[in-house]
């Protein structure tokens, strides 16, 4: 039942987010074109409008999934969402899961735009750039081009958490926001409230680093290794190797687990369903 949940929402979402999509696709159209013609105003012009409909399309993504989401649950279709043969906690996963990959996928999106616009305007010569740069930064005593790559890989992973956790505190934002006394302010309560909550976490967070700032090194020999001390973190760029700060990903990990228990048990009382 999980599966087929989950499978309907990405349908849902597609429907909501696919025109910026298909607007993008034209663009980049206009790009290839562009490059294969060197027409240089067009390569320009081109580039500026992918990478403002990518950006663009970061930004519906996230608020289709907050409106979406606060439809689904607590508006016109919200009986008919509640009344499913299925759990809370089941259905609050199902709209995670799915705004979590269209938001990575609208990440994604922006990634390869911003790599094409720079492989457009380097004349082709992106790769052998990027490999130049690379390969000279050891002699500055930056990271080598292996200790990058794992760096770039605990990197993908710290956003995909990072992402994770902003749609679990967002989700629990919005059923705040459907509760007694937040109701009435609709969705200016909504963005409110999310905007509160962050504020709070990240704050919170950044705090807790201060105090005990423990981070993944990755020596210029390619070893691992857990550190709290600040200078040996500081130093590691600096030395060939890299550093990865895990305490604040942490801290926001543990406030969205307990954000989606209680998410999923506000879910359960049926919060406000109109």
């Amino acid at each position: 039942m999980l599966g087929k949940l989950i499978k309907n929402d990405m349908r849902s979402a597609w429907q909501s987010v696919s025109k910026i999509y298909f607007a993008a696709g034209a663009i980049a159209l206009f790009v290839l074109i562009a490059m294969l013609t060197g027409f240089t105003m067009g390569k320009m012009v081109a580039s500026i409008l992918l990478f403002a409909v990518a950006t663009i399309a970061i930004v519906v993504t996230i608020f289709t999934a907050i409106i979406e989401f606060n439809k689904v649950m607590f508006g016109d279709r919200g009986y008919l969402t509640n009344t499913l043969p299925v759990s809370s906690i089941n259905l609050l996963f199902s709209k995670w899961m799915t705004s979590m990959i269209w938001v990575l996928l609208s990440f994604l999106f922006l990634a390869v735009s911003m790599f094409f616009i720079f492989y457009l305007n380097s004349g082709g010569e992106a790769a052998s750039i990027l490999d130049m740069m690379i390969s000279t930064m050891p002699e500055m005593g930056l990271p080598s081009r292996n200790v990058l790559v794992v760096y770039i890989v605990f990197y993908v992973v710290k956003i995909i958490l990072q992402t994770a956790v902003f749609v679990a505190l967002t989700f629990f934002a919005v059923i705040l926001s459907n509760t007694k006394y937040l109701q009435k302010f609709g969705m200016l309560g909504s963005i409110a409230v999310i905007l509160v909550l962050f504020i709070v976490i990240s704050t919170g967070g950044t705090y807790l680093t201060k105090l005990v700032n423990v981070a993944i090194i990755i020596n210029s020999d390619m070893s691992l290794a857990l550190s709290a001390n600040k200078n040996e973190i500081s130093m590691m760029t600096f030395s060939g190797g890299a550093s990865v700060a895990l305490t604040k990903i942490y801290f926001m990990l543990t406030a969205a687990f307990f954000a989606f228990i209680a998410s999923a048990e506000l879910l359960e009382k049926k919060v406000n369903v109109r």
